[in-house]
């Protein structure tokens, strides 16, 4: 299995891609544990990444961007503007967008 992931956030009408180092599993879990902390890291990377995109930062291609909340340096690898959502992408947004919508009325 590789140590690199690559993977892509979306915000608004930008897609930019990006690599972390995947940590080790720890033989303190069993297999579904090492499966829910890559699962819980990997969103935390996703959460990091629309947060510094949404705060109107642009790395560059090649930038490496560091944080003290991640655990991995993430590596930009591609920014494509003007990007558009295709048909499953745009049903997922528009089932999240619903959500957070019933979710702002239950907390009222």
């Amino acid at each position: 299995m590789s140590k690199i992931v690559n993977t892509s956030v979306i915000y608004g009408n930008i897609k930019m891609s990006y690599d972390y180092f995947r940590l080790d599993p720890l033989k303190t879990l069993n297999p579904m544990g090492n499966f829910y902390r890559f699962n819980h890291l990997h969103k935390k990377t996703q959460k990091f990444m629309e947060n510094y995109l949404k705060n109107g930062n642009l790395p560059k291609v090649g930038e490496i961007v560091n944080s003290d909340y991640l655990f991995s340096d993430l590596k930009i690898t591609n920014i494509c503007f003007e990007y558009k959502r295709n048909e499953g992408e745009n049903f997922l947004k528009n089932l999240e967008d619903k959500f957070l919508k019933e979710k702002q009325k239950l907390n009222r």
